[in-house]
């Protein structure tokens, strides 16, 4: 067990192992110029932000069209293609690719700005309002890049989002009390593994949660 990335780097490259798992995005290039091959897998998690609806009366994510805006803001494709270098590809839903429950005909909400904008005037936010998201990080190389890189998108359509990265237990003890104090939203992931099956993000996901 080598826990630190840049001694696994190391030790694959001087030859102490053979076999190296959990590559950073920044080293696939550098590890196939030197020679190794590089596996890529698809995974059964489905990163999201999830916006808290129940117990936020006041907020303005309690119109649709407001959490339509958001999504629509949100360029998934350049995250996708340059954050995680084209190993990613933008979620249509919270069942990866290969899961049970997975639906092969839905497609992911496109990048549309302008149409953003226009929903936010339609429900009365066209001055943008303020966002406050909870987000862990540090649980993959390109985690804190992907949320600051939403929250640059939604600046762009007026919304003023301040990022926060609690510890994990703090995060943990917020999800489990449902006690999320003055935060608008939270990251959470549709996690499939270890099922395969989509009903395990639905029950950790759900309002019911």
């Amino acid at each position: 067990t080598v826990p630190d990335a840049t001694a696994r780097i190391q030790a694959l490259l001087t030859g102490q192992v053979d076999v190296l798992e959990a590559v950073s995005f920044d080293d696939v290039a550098d590890l196939e110029a030197s020679g190794f091959r590089v596996w890529r897998f698809g995974g059964a998690q489905v990163s999201s932000i999830a916006f808290r609806t129940v117990g936020n009366p006041d907020s303005p994510l309690q119109d649709a069209r407001v959490r339509q805006a958001l999504n629509f803001a949100v360029d998934r494709g350049m995250i996708a293609t340059v954050i995680f270098g084209g190993n990613a590809e933008p979620a249509s839903q919270g069942a990866a690719r290969g899961t049970f429950g997975h639906d092969p005909d839905l497609r992911p909400i496109p990048f549309d700005a302008a149409k953003a904008k226009s929903l936010l005037a339609e429900a009365g936010y066209g001055a943008g309002f303020a966002l406050t998201i909870e987000v862990l990080t540090g649980f993959s190389t390109a985690d804190s890049l992907v949320y600051q890189k939403v929250a640059q998108d939604l600046r762009a359509v007026g919304v003023d989002v301040t990022l926060r990265s609690p510890p994990f237990a703090t995060w943990l003890r917020k999800y489990l009390a449902n006690d999320w104090g003055d935060v608008d939203a939270f990251s959470l992931m549709w996690d499939s593994g270890g099922y395969a099956d989509a009903v395990r993000p639905v029950r950790n996901f759900s309002c019911a949660k």
